[in-house]
């Protein structure tokens, strides 16, 4: 049984210390005596005679070492001379260390400390780095447990002013956190260089080559004299199984560097070359981009890296994928092929030329019934064939809605799209959530009807029938509230657009319209006054049937009347039918 002359107390938190072991007499290039060896450990318990430390290093039993303790009150250091009576190797989470039990004696000399100016030469962490350490975000930002085993793995490199210690292209091997000095990064495309960035003291730079292997994104110049501390690829892969919390700080720097940056290198992923930023949202950046062999523009969606980290949003970005995979809609954006790469996903799909109809609507403020009604016929036509597969996209909202030239409109994002009847869990936009969606019921094919009224009510009245900011306001009015009649805002509503958006945002299922094929008949009239072509266009793959009618012309008002009444029967049947007179 252990006795102690002194009580120890345990700390709540552990406090930091630097070991200092060996080296004695050492003369550097020989080998008649031991490497001094220099690093940081947890201090667990103490008292005034002993400590228990935590260090991802061994020591050997009975060895005698200097110790330095972080005191945080007043961000001194007490000095003591230690000597381990006893070392257990042990298992904290999935990572090992050793345990140490030691008695400690005070030491006012600064001989110890002078002996290890040798260690220093090489430069691994000592005092005043942690003083540094402490200040970054890096360390502010992470768990106290990893502390540790971080600085105890980085490793110090000097860079002269003008220097240039990343080369874009190349394969990166570690990332570092500056010190000293300021460096410039530039990204070389089309023959021509480009400044993106300027990082100084407690940035970190080369952490996209660290976490997803890809090659380096920029060259990196040393402005001034520089002082880093490097993180290599193989000590990061030894921490990263341990220390998730470690990628997920680095991830985050990673994911603020998509976001900030206009001007990117090209990446390859597969067979396709990532060129430009096309735009981006909370769970991804879609990049403008090309089939090398094809030479054919693709929109590449990639999921950003932090929700990568996450398996449920993998598997909604692989459900994305698969869900629309096999789907050949005029007004559904086409899916063409999905890559696995670089620790994340990445869809690629049709590119599209034009905007996004919340951009639209931003700048045209309320919308001519015209397109509302030109817009609201295409994006019938697109659910129609979704509900059709029995999918619910359950995020239709302005943002997801997009407007070629030529004022095609192509449903996007079915990222949270489900099958008819699955449960909810609150998922969609707050403002355009069904109040099934907000009370986590099943969903089916009205919600997105629901959905498509707000929208619709937004369009025409140039706001939401709700416009409180708040997301629980609004759900809580969409459960509890009729929305208002938009007759009240735009007194010359056509009556047929009046109706669908009351109908469609019916707060009971029930008393919405069923199926998207009621809104196509509500619509109708307004189609021929405005003259708007309806049905989609021929999904691709399907065969073809055509006739000719030959009448008199006094026989034209009768044969206009059977060709509406049969072109609205061959549309519940889920063909499309189009007309020409000669």
């Amino acid at each position: 049984m252990e006795r102690r002359q002194q009580a120890r107390t345990s700390l709540e938190t552990p406090d930091i210390a630097i070991v200092r072991i060996g080296g004695a007499g050492y003369v550097d290039g020989t080998t008649l005596v031991d490497h001094p060896q220099q690093f940081f450990v947890d201090l667990l318990n103490r008292s005034l005679g002993g400590a228990l430390l935590k260090s991802t290093i061994e020591i050997d039993q009975a060895s005698t070492f200097h110790l330095s303790v972080y005191n945080p009150a007043d961000k001194t250091w007490d000095q003591f001379t230690g000597t381990a009576a006893w070392v257990k190797p042990t298992t904290v989470g999935k990572a090992d260390y050793f345990l140490i039990g030691a008695s400690l004696v005070p030491d006012s000399s600064d001989a110890p400390v002078a002996v290890f100016e040798m260690v220093r030469q090489k430069r691994v962490p000592g005092e005043d780095d942690f003083a540094f350490f402490r200040r970054t975000e890096l360390l502010r930002s992470l768990p106290r447990e990893v502390v540790v085993p971080l600085i105890n793995n980085v490793s110090h490199k000097k860079i002269a002013a003008g220097e240039q210690f990343i080369t874009q292209g190349e394969p990166g091997d570690a990332c570092f956190l500056i010190e000293r000095g300021k460096c410039v990064a530039r990204v070389e495309k089309q023959g021509q260089v480009k400044t993106v960035a300027r990082l100084g003291e407690g940035s970190i730079v080369g952490e996209m080559s660290l976490l997803t292997g890809e090659p380096r994104s920029a060259h990196v110049v040393a402005e001034t004299d520089m002082e880093l501390w490097g993180l290599t690829r193989a000590r990061y892969d030894q921490l990263d199984p341990h220390y998730p919390e470690l990628r997920a700080f680095l991830t985050a720097v990673l994911t603020r560097w998509f976001d900030t940056r206009e001007v990117i290198a090209e990446r390859h992923i597969g067979k396709y070359t990532l060129t430009d930023v096309a735009g981006q949202g909370a769970y991804a950046i879609v990049y403008k981009g090309l089939h090398r062999d094809l030479g054919m523009q693709v929109a590449i969606k990639m999921m950003r890296h932090d929700m990568a980290m996450e398996a449920e949003f993998i598997d909604g970005f692989h459900q994305e994928a698969k869900t629309i995979a096999g789907f050949r809609h005029e007004n559904i954006v086409k899916i063409y092929d999905i890559e696995e790469k670089y620790r994340t996903v990445f869809i690629i799909m049709e590119y599209l030329e034009g905007n996004p109809l919340r951009k639209i609507m931003e700048a045209d403020g309320k919308l001519p019934p015209q397109k509302v009604v030109k817009y609201v016929q295409q994006i019938c036509s697109g659910l129609q064939y979704a509900h059709r597969q029995q999918i619910v996209h359950q995020d239709i909202k302005p943002g997801n809605i997009f407007v070629m030239p030529d004022d095609q409109v192509k449903i996007v994002d079915f990222g949270l799209s489900v099958p008819c009847g699955t449960e909810a869990m609150m998922t969609g936009t707050p403002y355009y959530m069904s109040p099934e969606q907000i009370e986590c019921l099943p969903v089916d094919i009205r919600a997105d009807i629901f959905a498509l009224g707000i929208m619709t009510y937004e369009m025409v009245t140039g706001a939401r029938p709700f416009p409180e900011k708040d997301a629980w306001k609004v759900m809580d009015l969409h459960v509890s509230e009729d929305i208002p009649d938009p007759a009240g805002i735009v007194a010359d509503i056509p009556d047929p657009l009046r109706s669908m958006i009351l109908r469609a945002c019916a707060r009971d299922p029930e008393k919405r319209y069923q199926t998207i094929d009621e809104i196509i008949d509500e619509l109708s009239p307004l189609l021929e006054v405005f003259d708007i072509a309806s049905g989609p266009m021929a999904p691709e793959g399907n065969n073809r049937t055509t006739f000719s009618i030959l009448h008199q012309a006094g026989q034209q008002k009768q044969l206009d009347r059977l060709m509406k009444e049969f072109k609205q029967k061959i549309e519940k049947a889920g063909m499309v039918m189009k007309t020409s007179n000669h």
